[in-house]
């Protein structure tokens, strides 16, 4: 949605504002590293400079769409870049435009996504999210979405892509379709987290789709993530419920100063 905005919990500040953004998702700080310096440091909630974001258009004229929205975007705002499209072409023609330190979303642990953005990625400096699926497509078994995972993060570092400018998404999944949705995310984070050190992000919303109580679920799923050690989210802090669970769960696991 418009009002998506990009958390980090990284255990360095305590909630500095909540701030509403005219982009689809988005996630980028100020520092030369995209997310935190060392992974595996303790989570707290801190809201990151917002980014703007090229989201995906189809066919040859929606490449052209995408090029012109790039630069027009950069001529208009001073913050980094989030380019999202599952169109290698359309990364490939987009993110030279950016002018700077760009997220490119996404990098799946299939090889041909493998073998043809991640070079994209290490040759303009950028940061990557990596989707925790294979060939073999989402799976509900956190060891098979671990070593999605892990695929995509040898492979990176193979291409000099640092661990810290790699971000995994482990893939929520609706919850009204997949009972297990929650558990499989919990253990599949704190694997990925404890073994592979890098950051974790989701999209929170996508594990209340065609719920009843969405923003209350959203709630309790980014209290459970964060204990489970994700240190980023694409959620919505304009929602009560889910900024007071933000804000509780920094409380509770003693990452609020004051």
């Amino acid at each position: 949605t418009a009002r998506s905005v990009a958390i980090s919990f990284d255990g360095r500040s305590r909630p500095s504002r909540l701030s509403r953004i005219g982009c689809s998702r988005g996630i980028a700080e100020s520092e030369p590293k995209m997310t935190e310096k060392k992974p595996g440091a303790r989570a707290s909630l801190r809201l990151m400079p917002p980014c703007g974001t090229v989201t995906s258009a189809t066919g040859s004229a929606g490449g052209r769409l995408r090029t012109k929205l790039v630069s027009a975007e950069r001529s208009l705002i001073s913050c980094p870049i989030c380019i999202d499209s599952s169109t290698p072409e359309a990364l490939e023609a987009a993110v030279p435009l950016a002018g700077g330190r760009v997220l490119i979303n996404s990098v799946t642990a299939e090889q041909h996504s493998r073998d043809r953005l991640l070079p994209l990625v290490a040759a303009h400096g950028a940061a990557v999210i990596g989707m925790a699926n294979d060939e073999s497509g989402i799976s509900m078994d956190p060891d098979e979405r671990f070593a999605a995972a892990a695929k995509v993060v040898e492979n990176a570092e193979r291409h000099g892509i640092a661990r810290e400018d790699v971000i995994i998404d482990p893939l929520a999944m609706p919850i009204g379709a997949a009972p297990d949705a929650g558990t499989a995310m919990i253990a599949t984070m704190r694997k990925i987290r404890a073994e592979l050190g890098v950051n974790l992000s989701c999209g929170a919303s996508n594990i209340s789709f065609g719920m009843p109580g969405r923003h209350e679920i959203d709630a309790a799923f980014l209290t459970l993530m964060i204990g489970a050690g994700m240190n980023t989210a694409i959620t919505n802090p304009l929602h009560r419920p889910v900024k007071k669970a933000i804000l509780a769960a920094d409380l509770l696991l003693g990452h609020d100063e004051y």
